[in-house]
């Protein structure tokens, strides 16, 4: 009998040691792994140069007469993250009447006159590239800084006219996404 205790003793303790040993050998544990994806954004920056340094671009109407130069700075802004950006510019001429006056380019250039920036930025396919990646918080070199109207070429046809100069701006990541803005892809097939 005390052979059978002793047994069922020792039965017992290995039990229990072999319980105490699985408990180091188990864990349980939890992880959350949060990834977020940058964002590209871009602002069109629009000013002018007065007496006291760059300021916005006014929103009110700026009236001229032929032979004006105004000044108008446009540029791009990268909000966040590291881009690449091109950007292009359309001119409408609306007549007195409020109606779009059908102009083709060559009498288009012939009255508003853009020179933009070719150091800085190069033309391709109706759109202009910024050379180089644009760091997220800073702007690109103006893509042009002044408007000229025609003196003699701006004819009393074009009294009372209004001209809007449209910009748009697109960007894409730098990140990843080739060594030259021209390897970059993702830009909209518009003007690709």
């Amino acid at each position: 009998m005390k052979k059978v205790f002793a047994i069922s003793v020792i039965a017992i303790c290995l039990s229990l040691l072999a319980s105490v040993t699985t408990a180091y050998f188990t864990d349980q544990g939890t992880a959350r792994n949060v990834i977020t994806a940058g964002a590209v954004k871009v602002t069109v920056v629009e000013q002018q140069e007065t007496a006291g340094g760059l300021v916005d671009y006014p929103t009110d109407k700026i009236t001229i007469m032929p032979g004006t130069t105004v000044s108008k700075t446009v540029s791009v802004r990268a909000e966040e993250a590291d881009a690449y950006v091109r950007m292009k510019y359309e001119i409408t001429v609306w007549d007195a009447e409020g109606k779009e006056m059908e102009l083709d380019e060559q009498t288009l250039a012939s009255i508003v006159g853009i020179t933009p920036d070719d150091e800085h930025w190069i033309q391709k396919d109706g759109w202009w590239y910024f050379i180089e990646a644009l760091v997220g918080g800073k702007t690109t070199e103006p893509l042009f800084t002044e408007v000229v109207f025609s003196g003699p070429k701006m004819t009393n046809e074009y009294q009372k006219c209004t001209v809007e100069i449209h910009i748009t701006a697109e960007a894409v990541q730098a990140a990843n996404n080739g060594k030259t803005v021209w390897e970059a892809a993702g830009w909209s097939e518009e003007g690709r």
